[in-house]
C-alpha cells in the first residue's frame, strides 16, 4: 500500500517529467480552476482529463485540492 500523500506524488511528477509536460499540467489545472463550476462539476472535469484522484481522501474539496496541485507544480517549474 502506497502511503505517500498527493503532494509528494505531485512533487515527484514535477521532478521526473519534462518541463513541457509539467507546464502543460499546470496550465490544464489552472484552466479547470478558472471554470465557474461547482466542486461536483469540477470533479467530473478532472475525470474527463484523466485525473482520477479521490480528493476527499486528501480531506479537501476538489477545487482546493486542484489549487494545491497547481501551486506545487508552479513552484517546481
Amino acid at each position: 500500500m502506497d502511503r505517500r500523500n498527493y503532494a509528494e506524488v505531485v512533487r515527484d511528477f514535477a521532478a521526473s517529467e519534462p518541463r513541457e509536460l509539467v507546464a502543460a499540467a499546470t496550465a490544464e489545472a489552472r484552466e479547470l480552476l478558472a471554470r465557474p463550476v461547482s466542486n461536483d462539476a469540477l470533479e467530473v472535469g478532472l475525470g474527463e482529463v484523466g485525473c482520477y484522484f479521490y480528493s476527499p481522501s486528501a480531506v479537501l474539496a476538489p477545487r482546493d485540492w486542484l489549487s494545491n496541485v497547481a501551486d506545487i507544480l508552479e513552484a517546481a517549474g
